[in-house]
């Protein structure tokens, strides 16, 4: 950690969830605009915090650029708060979107390249044992929204925990993009990134989430109507086909390195980043 040299005196808030807010702050000692992630007062802020800095610390060993993942730059104190310096981006895919002025949704050609560069990223995550846990278009933000084609990097690890080691009772996934194995409670991996992508992915091009949902009953029910019948036995959530399980659970579901492979990418290859060089720090 660091002692404070970061002003937000003309601080503008660029994003807020349940346990932080993050904010655009100068750092005198390096002179620069920096992206703030500043924890809020919880019972258990302190253990939140250490979680996603243990995460964070992990990701150290790769290319912030080449793997489209946002760079980390150290954590500091404040008096009341402990807080996390990333660099600072541009806007959120979501923001993007929404502030296209003709149409709020992106053609096949856009969206190739973003899709390319995210699941390039969760490669990377995927050689770690990292799940991200939190896949949509607000945590993929643009490197700059005037560049085309969009350079993006996936952001906000509050969520994310190492593949072997977590408690699968703890909440993974915004609603709208969560995946059937972890909407029935069962056991998952970093499968379910691959789930977020595809439904962002959807959603991107239909300008509106594919499974616009409330609740977790709805979701699994819009599930089960595009991907498969579920069937209530002895109580408990079971697949009927074989087929239908692996899918559902992860186990049959495309990885990042054969989606990398796949012809929608490889037939013509977007810009960006070669996920065949994962390691060694910026």
């Amino acid at each position: 950690g660091a002692q404070q040299t970061r002003t937000n005196q003309d601080a503008l808030i660029l994003g807020e969830g349940a346990y932080a807010v993050v904010m655009k702050c100068h750092n005198f000692r390096l002179n620069k605009l920096e992206a703030v992630k500043m924890y809020k007062q919880h019972n258990n802020i302190m253990g939140v915090a250490i979680m996603e800095i243990d995460i964070l610390e992990r990701l150290r060993c790769l290319y912030s650029y080449r793997c489209n993942i946002i760079r980390w730059d150290g954590y500091f104190f404040t008096q009341s708060s402990i807080c996390l310096s990333f660099e600072l981006l541009d806007i959120d895919l979501g923001r993007y979107v929404s502030g296209r002025s003709r149409t709020r949704c992106l053609t096949v050609a856009e969206v190739r390249p973003i899709l390319h560069q995210v699941t390039t990223a969760l490669f990377h995550l995927k050689s770690l044992g990292i799940i991200h846990c939190d896949v949509k278009p607000e945590n993929i933000l643009c490197v700059d929204r005037r560049q085309q084609p969009l350079q993006v990097k996936l952001a906000d690890f509050g969520l994310a925990r190492v593949a072997y080691n977590f408690n699968p009772a703890i909440p993974a996934q915004t609603l709208c993009y969560r995946a059937p194995e972890v909407l029935v409670g069962r056991n998952y991996n970093e499968a379910i990134d691959m789930w977020s992508l595809g439904a962002t992915a959807a959603g991107l091009v239909l300008g509106s989430p594919l499974y616009l949902v409330k609740n977790e009953y709805d979701a699994l029910r819009a599930i089960i109507k595009t991907q498969g019948q579920l069937s209530d036995h002895s109580q408990k959530w079971t697949l009927q086909t074989r087929e239908v399980h692996e899918r559902q659970t992860g186990c049959q579901r495309v990885e990042p390195l054969q989606a990398l492979l796949h012809g929608f990418f490889t037939e013509d290859t977007p810009s960006g980043p070669d996920p065949s060089t994962p390691l060694g720090k910026d």
